[in-house]
């Protein structure tokens, strides 16, 4: 009779402890401490546009003069995630669930963005002929603010400054023109996606 209590007591003892371990008020930090399954998602970019702007974001319709160091482009990608698995951490011992928050998704990208290229249909300078890369006379951000957005499904719906992905042109060309600007997103599974701009005349 005394085994059978002791073994009791271990049982119970042991289903606490699990109880404990899974509950909402744990002690130790756990990110998904209710969570009875984790889903991962995968962002892929579905299309991306860009629009000219002036420093002070008034819109550039098409072939429309503006100073080079005004120009603005800003860049909306719409992406679209999927659940590409999901991850169950079952207590044997607990049937009733506990009320907590359900975890977020954990985000991940399917095929991340690894170049980057901006292009003119119009001579730029002496160095940089139609078609050549002008990434370096443009300030932009790097790929993983790119991949962030298209981890979290992109944006678009909403326009948000703050979050705008912005490259700003800071040199000159060496003579009034026309350019249509286009920019290039290479990815790593050799996928590519472009989008050109309306015809801007670049004023010196």
């Amino acid at each position: 009779m005394r085994k059978v209590l002791i073994v009791l007591s271990l049982m119970a003892g042991a289903n606490l402890l699990l109880i404990g371990l899974y509950s909402c008020n744990k002690s130790e930090p756990d990110p998904y401490p209710c969570n009875t399954t984790q889903q991962y998602k995968c962002g892929t970019l579905d299309s991306l546009s860009w629009k000219p702007y002036k420093t002070n974001y008034q819109s550039i319709s098409a072939n429309q003069a503006v100073r080079a160091e005004e120009l603005v482009f800003e860049v909306t990608l719409l992406g679209n995630d999927v659940v590409c698995y999901k991850q169950s951490k079952p207590n044997p011992f607990i049937s009733s669930a506990y009320a907590c928050t359900p975890p977020l998704p954990i985000y991940n990208i399917k095929d991340s963005i690894e170049g980057i290229s901006i292009t003119s249909n119009h001579d730029f300078d002496a160095t940089h002929p139609a078609g050549a890369s002008l990434n370096e006379y443009f300030k932009m951000p790097d790929f993983k603010e790119f991949n962030a957005l298209v981890a979290n499904g992109g944006y678009g719906a909403v326009y948000d400054a703050e979050k705008a992905l912005q490259l700003r042109l800071e040199q000159s060309p060496s003579d009034t023109g026309t350019h249509v600007f286009t920019l290039t997103l290479k990815h790593k599974s050799g996928n590519v996606k472009a989008t050109s701009s309306v015809p801007i005349k670049l004023l010196l």
